[in-house]
Parts: structure tokens; sequence; C-alpha cells
């Protein structure tokens, strides 16, 4: 049977890319890594007992819970017992930094996407691929890229992250009340008035949804993306799996899941807060 090389194919493409973008990717990767350690820095800079009571003090805020507010504190005060602290925060800013990322790049285009249909119908399927492909595979055009290090770490958890905050931009703002469109029109809103003042404001429980996938998937690449030399706890799992350390690596995992629930919590309280106010 004949062999179709695809992959021969997408490797002469990646290489020629690297080679016509190598100064654009230095330049990237260097933005990169001193933005994801001065937000590492600022998160480490107060002692641990200040930053758990301005989280909790934050969550609260947001979401008005007792109980999640003190499950939060409770499981930061875990992972400090764990000697996990210090990781934890590299892996907060890391996924703070991506998510901010894949937010600014998600919204935009789904906004575009939403009032170009054509777009959308050549756009959708790409968002598809990339969310049927295995992780591992982003780590390729990462490490040709920008080599190993937190750039590669952020351009494949950017990229795997991303599909999420497009469709559901997308999807809240098709999802606006056919009247309240009408209504807009009669009133003569221009067209970013109606998007400003109406649409995203409608769409905002699907942006939060959106934005709670992203940083979920954003999460799931914390041990992967150590593979390209990402710091964090990621890094702690990697190197306890590589060492046969295996207590060392299911603590790790604890502190992810305690960062993923806490996380995910709080932005679902935010989201069913948003939807209720929409509501009344």
């Amino acid at each position: 049977m004949i062999r179709i090389p695809i992959g021969n194919y997408f490797e002469l493409l990646l290489n020629a890319t690297v080679e016509r973008c190598s100064g654009l990717t230095r330049t990237c990767a260097a933005g990169v890594d001193s933005s994801v350690e001065a937000v590492k820095d600022f998160l480490l800079a107060p002692p641990p007992v200040v930053t758990l009571v301005v989280f909790g003090a934050l969550i609260y805020v947001a979401t008005k819970r007792r109980t999640l507010t003190f499950g939060a504190v409770a499981g930061m005060l875990l992972i400090q017992g764990l000697n996990l602290w210090e990781p934890t925060v590299e892996t907060m800013a890391l996924v703070l930094f991506c998510t901010a990322a894949a937010v600014v790049i998600g919204v935009p285009a789904g906004i575009l996407l939403a009032f170009h249909p054509l777009m959308k119908k050549v756009t959708m399927p790409l968002l598809d691929v990339m969310q049927t492909m295995p992780a591992y595979v982003y780590l390729v055009p990462a490490i040709a890229f920008f080599s190993i290090g937190n750039t590669a770490g952020v351009f494949a958890t950017v990229v795997f992250a991303l599909p999420p905050m497009i469709r559901m931009t997308v999807f809240g703002l098709e999802n606006t009340p056919d009247e309240l469109l009408e209504c807009s029109d009669a009133f003569g809103a221009s067209s970013w008035r109606r998007l400003v003042d109406l649409q995203l404001p409608l769409a905002r429980p699907s942006l939060l949804s959106g934005l709670n996938q992203t940083v979920m998937l954003a999460l799931s690449m914390v041990v992967i993306a150590s593979l390209v030399g990402a710091k964090g706890v990621g890094c702690t799992v990697w190197e306890a799996i590589c060492n046969g350390e295996k207590g060392i690596a299911f603590e790790g995992g604890v502190a992810i899941v305690i960062l993923a629930v806490i996380l995910d919590r709080t932005l679902q309280r935010l989201g069913t807060a948003s939807a209720k106010g929409e509501q009344k």
C-alpha cells in the first residue's frame, strides 16, 4: 500500500517556519519568560500567611460562600504543609498567564467568528481538531519554536486551552434574544454599541463558562508542559516519577487537584451568580 508522507510535509513546513520566524520567537520567548517570572515573583513576594488571607478574602468577596472560602484556605494550608507552596505558586502564575493569553486571543476571535458566518464554518472544524488532538502533539511545535523552557510550556498550554474560549464566546453572542436585537436596531444602536452594551453583557455566563473550561484545560497541561521545561508542581511530579518517588508524585498530584477544585468552584459560583443576575 502506498504511504502518504503527511508527517514529512509537516516537518518541512515546520522547519521552514522556524527558520523564518527565529528572531520573532526569540523575542516572544524573552517576553513570556520575564512576564511569567514577574507574576510568580509578585505572588511569592508576601509571606504565605498574607497570601492565604488575601486569596481567602478575594474568594469570599467573589462568591459570598463561607464554606467555599474555608475549604479553599484549608486546601492552601495543606499545600503549604506538603512543602509545595512555591511550586504551586509557580503553577498558578503559569495558569494565570496562559488563561489571560487565551482570553485576549479567544474573545476577539469569537466575536469575529460570530459576525462572519463563512469564517466560522472554516474555523470551527479547526477548533474540533485542536480539541481532539492529543496534548503531547502540541509539544512538537512548542520545542521547535521556543526550545526548552517556560515559553514552550506556555505556547502548548495556550493552544490546547484556547478552543473553549472561542466556542463559548461565539455561543454567547449568537444566543442573544432576537427581540432585544430588534429593539436595539429600532433605537438606532450601532453594531459596536449593540455588541458592547447588549450582546457581551448577556453573554457573560457563557464567557465565564468558557473561562472555567480554559482554566481547567490549562491545569490539565501542567504535568505535560513540564516535559518541555515549564516550572511548577508539574515539574515536581515529573521529577518524582523519573526518580521513582511515588509519594512525592502523589503529593504533587494532590496539590494540583486542590488548585483545580478551588479555581473550578470559584468560577462556577461566579457563573451561577451571573446567570441569576441576568434572569432578574
